[in-house]
């Protein structure tokens, strides 16, 4: 049940007890399935800036962010995240769009975060 808690308050989703009461099975495989990916694994880091080759650069720079999972369990890349495309709605986005889009931009964590690597 934490898993389930954590999940949805990470994505600003509200949590129904009763909906993980009729999925418990669904969400406790779920738990169990990330709790075995590695999060401590990053690719790799990008090489230097060059002018010519900036889009590229700037690729691997969001590659390398969006490996590392933050303290507030959102992909590193939240502190380089663009505004959504109007019309977009939210329960269109898949897990990691909408942690990406709930953490916060200000405040404690966000300042770590962005001076971290």
């Amino acid at each position: 049940m934490s898993w389930f808690i954590t999940d949805k308050s990470s994505r600003g989703l509200s949590f129904d007890l009763d909906l993980y009461k009729q999925e418990a099975i669904q969400y406790i495989s779920f738990a169990e399935i990330d709790s075995e990916i590695d999060k401590d694994e990053a690719a790799d880091k990008p090489g230097k800036f060059k002018h010519s080759s900036r889009n590229k650069w700037e690729e691997s720079v969001y590659i390398y962010l969006d490996s590392i999972i933050s303290k507030n369990g959102a992909p590193l890349s939240y502190v380089i995240r663009k505004d959504l495309e109007g019309g977009i709605e939210w329960k269109d986005l898949d897990n990691k769009f909408q942690q990406m889009y709930n953490a916060p931009l200000q405040g404690f964590t966000f300042n770590l975060d962005s001076k971290k690597y």
